[in-house]
């Protein structure tokens, strides 16, 4: 590294051109900094040039002296260009013969090079492309400045400078919008450019005094302070990442927007690491979620999900940030890689590596030897985050559940409007069987993804004072408003996230109080509000279980949407050439549907129309093939039996063209008419020789639903209700509770949220309760002397423990807790959460901080018993129902 780059500007200049500049009249450059310093400070250090001769550096290098002998032809002097006026075009040429004088040390690239930034004030000078521009122009000074010589090195510096400057205060037009953020078709872009800027200037101290109002010290905070800590251009006190970024998982909320803005981050990433001999991801750790969240994010054959305008297509940009990673990273990036580039098995769909080829000839280094490995993790469940993921494992037909938790502020109607709360999108056998309807822009009515049946959701038809039939769907139900370009106004409430060995969990909570108008843009109020509450359970690797409860103080009827879907496509097709898709050219998904028993021909439905079956199930189930040929299988139960209604509608799949907009069946289980409800979802898939697990609705003696698993030797049995209850041979007042029994296992699993008891055949199993030494847990039944409770890996002795069947929680302030209880012939260990609490509260109007509350009443543990014939696990959650 130039040690120059860290010393204070004064110190960098050189005595006698101070006195110069100081004494004299005399115009001349300023001392600078030794050049190329930006991205390498050598072109031999760069990978491309070490490996040359192989590929696929060899290419790179080939297409970039290509690309500059056409920049060759440019006449940058000449004002208007017939093609490529865009100032952003213009840099974008300068910059590659830049390159090329760089690799070759051909003067005839500087010198046209030259020529550009002489002329960096000509073209179509539009403020999203001057912010692009001041990258590319600040690299090809860097990588020409030793060509030049001193009096055109002072001009191009003054006119840079002068560049930057009016860039720089367009940020928030001179100080008159503070409150204006566009982030991915600007600010987002401009940002990171900007503090490039201020990087290649950094030397600058306007020797000439041209009229400047900004520096290359406050340049460079676009990229660092402004960026990632507080952005003090505009008047909201959070960073501008904010509003692109979910800052806690680096997630984009956009989706497929990140595109706009990943080529400058990229870029500025990679400058200031070198630059500055600080590695960013660890000095802004949000950016390196920024370009790993693919990682977590996408499908278990790396295709990305269909979240908000993400597309399922390739994201390949992740070799051009290995040098920044440390070698576990790096191993985790390279599996990643593995399955997605060159990987496309999808006829419509593509694989986008985002950058330029001169940016992986720079940075992209050669990892041929290098062993790479999936991540330590699995699922990526995080209370704050916009968007959860449960992941069986990383193989390609893994089970994969997603659900939108999201609560960003964005300034944009593209994912603040997109009504999708606590939607999922759900993956297995090699395929996306219950798909988002992601964007669709191209054919039909071109919606956009924003209505309900779009989503894997909910929805809701007022009982007493119905909606109009909507024009999109043909229904009287409407989705849960989530939100505008003011914020989210349905935000999430993420209430408990618990993940073992055995099983995964989390819980979400939302307060509905708008519904979707007459268009996407409007509302309905709801009155009284309905508190809906959506926990995701997935057991064993096992299957999925969905459990939705509604509180709704007044009649209503609960629509569950479910979305059909598959990878393989008969695509959309413009057969008369007029660019205009008409339903005999739109395509489909060739899937088989079954409702009960019986196969239905949805595809012969009349396109939107709203088509009741007369059939009231509670289970279907859907085949297709997948990309791979295989036949799949998926089964949807879900207790009570419903009507079922299905809707013939476009979604986008397998692509991000007009081709991948096709027909699906939308089906929607529809409740009788109740003020609460409780609905639980399983949802299994396996091949075509498979047998799927089998479920029956059990009768509720009490309020609530319950139904029975039969998987091989195992039963399992779900409850969701109210109050006291029975099921099958069960009583309890808990909210939600799973068990799990084998006839060739000595292992028993229990899951229980809320409550105070769970009995079986009449006698008590779990009692729950408090007294003045506080809370306890009463294991009814399983005697045996209690030789020790560990806590925490401390042993606990004395009024905390009893000999009566009780273990008492102290209070120690800890938020969890493992417990570790000898009974002699059982031992048992507990996890125990407490403190899941926090004083955030959902405003009227909804929440635009992204934090969350964690609501709970009770207490959560997990218990593992084993005994001589018979062992016992059981893991307890315990947290109340409550409004918002």
């Amino acid at each position: 590294m130039n040690s120059k780059k860290d010393l204070p500007i004064s110190f960098r200049l050189c005595p006698i051109i101070l006195l110069t500049i100081i004494f004299s009249q005399v115009q001349v450059s300023e001392a600078q900094l030794n050049h190329p310093c930006l991205i390498f400070d050598d072109i031999t250090e760069v990978p491309g040039y070490q490996y040359r001769s192989s590929e696929p550096w060899n290419t790179w290098e080939s297409y970039i002296i290509s690309r500059a002998d056409y920049s060759l032809e440019m006449d940058f002097s000449v004002p208007e260009w017939q093609n490529y006026d865009k100032i952003s075009y213009r840099a974008g040429f300068a910059r590659d013969l830049g390159l090329a004088y760089q690799i070759t040390g051909d003067e005839k690239y500087a010198g046209k090079a030259a020529e550009a930034l002489f002329n960096i004030d000509l073209g179509d000078q539009e403020p999203w492309s001057r912010s692009s521009a001041v990258r590319d122009y600040g690299l090809t000074y860097d990588w020409i400045q030793s060509y030049l010589d001193e009096e055109m090195d002072r001009i191009i510096r003054n006119k840079y400078a002068a560049f930057v400057d009016s860039a720089y205060h367009e940020l928030n037009s001179n100080g008159g919008n503070t409150e204006y953020i566009s982030f991915s078709d600007y600010h987002g872009q401009a940002y990171p450019n900007v503090a490039v800027a201020g990087v290649v200037l950094s030397d600058f101290t306007n020797p000439d005094n041209i009229p400047l109002n900004s520096g290359p010290g406050e340049w460079v905070k676009t990229g660092t302070e402004y960026l990632f800590i507080d952005d003090k251009l505009h008047s909201y006190n959070i960073p501008l990442i904010n509003f692109g970024f979910d800052n806690v998982s680096g997630k984009n909320y956009l989706g497929a927007y990140k595109s706009y803005v990943i080529e400058s981050l990229l870029w500025w990433f990679q400058i200031y690491s070198h630059y500055y001999g600080r590695n960013i991801f660890e000095e802004y750790p949000l950016s390196k979620k920024i370009v790993t969240s693919e990682i977590w994010e996408t499908l278990p054959n790396g295709y990305m999900n269909n979240c908000v305008t993400s597309g399922n297509t390739l994201k390949t940009y992740h070799r051009g940030i290995l040098n920044l990673l440390d070698d576990v990273d790096k191993a985790i990036v390279l599996d990643y890689l593995k399955k997605t580039e060159a990987k496309n098995i999808l006829l419509y769909s593509s694989e986008n590596s985002e950058m330029p080829d001169l940016y992986y000839y720079i940075v992209s280094d050669n990892f041929d030897n290098m062993k790479s490995s999936p991540p330590p993790w699995k699922s990526y469940l995080n209370a704050g985050s916009s968007y959860q993921v449960f992941r069986e494992n990383w193989e390609e037909d893994s089970d994969w559940l997603s659900l939108v938790t999201f609560n960003g502020r964005t300034n944009s109607n593209r994912d603040s409007a997109h009504h999708d709360q606590l939607s999922f999108e759900y993956f297995s056998c090699g395929d996306l069987l219950l798909a988002d309807a992601g964007e669709n822009k191209y054919v039909l009515d071109r919606y956009y993804g924003q209505y309900a049946y779009h989503h894997n959701g909910i929805s809701l038809e007022d009982a007493d004072n119905p909606h109009p039939v909507s024009e999109w769907s043909d229904s009287r139900s409407r989705g849960v408003y989530k939100g505008n370009v003011n914020g989210v106004l349905t935000p999430v409430n993420v209430k408990n996230i618990v993940e073992t060995s055995w099983i995964s969990t989390l819980g979400a909570e939302e307060m509905i109080s708008k519904v979707i108008g007459d268009v996407w843009a409007d509302y309905y109020s709801v009155s009284p509000p309905v508190y809906y509450e959506r926990t995701i359970i997935y057991p064993f690797n096992d299957y999925f279980i969905i459990i939705d409860y509604f509180d709704g103080n007044s009649d209503r009827m609960y629509w569950n949407v479910f979305r059909p879907s598959g990878l393989a496509i008969v695509p959309t097709l413009d057969i008369n050439g007029d660019g205009i898709f008409s339903e005999d050219e739109t395509g489909y998904i060739p899937g088989e549907l079954k409702i009960g028993t019986s196969g239905y021909d949805w595809l012969s439905l009349p396109y939107k129309r709203e088509t009741a079956t007369g059939i009231i199930t509670d289970n279907i189930t859907w085949s297709v093939t997948n990309p791979y040929g295989k036949r799949v299988n998926m089964n949807i139960f879900s207790s009570p039996a419903s009507d079922i209604i299905i809707t013939k509608n476009i979604g986008r799949i397998a692509g991000y063209t007009y081709q991948s907009e096709v027909f699906s069946p939308v089906v929607y289980f529809k409740s009788p008419s109740s003020e609460d409800f409780n609905r639980i979802t399983l949802l299994n898939s396996g091949y075509e020789n498979e047998v799927l697990n089998s479920a029956e609705t059990l009768k509720v003696s009490g309020s609530g639903s319950a139904v029975k698993v039969f998987s091989g030797s195992e039963t399992d049995y779900i409850y969701s209700g109210e109050g006291s209850c029975v099921f099958d041979r069960y009583n309890t007042d808990a909210d939600i509770v799973f068990i799990r029994k084998s006839t060739d296992n000595p292992y028993e699993y229990y899951l229980f949220f809320g409550g105070s008891y769970l009995g079986m055949d009449g006698s008590d199993l779990f009692l729950f309760n408090e007294d003045n030494s506080g809370k306890y847990m009463n294991f009814c039944g399983m005697s045996g002397e209690l030789k020790s409770v560990i806590i925490d890996g401390i042993e606990i002795t004395g009024e905390d423990v009893s000999n009566s069947g009780c273990i008492y929680f102290p209070d120690s302030g800890n938020s969890s807790h493992i417990i570790e209880i000898n009974l002699g012939n059982k031992k048992i260990s507990v996890i125990y959460f407490d403190n899941f609490r926090s004083d955030y509260i959902l405003g009227s109007e909804g929440a635009n901080d992204p934090a969350v509350s964690r609501k709970f009443a009770g207490i959560s543990f997990y218990l593992l018993l084993s005994g001589f014939n018979l062992a016992l696990l059981v893991f307890l959650i315990s947290f109340r129902r409550s409004s918002l």
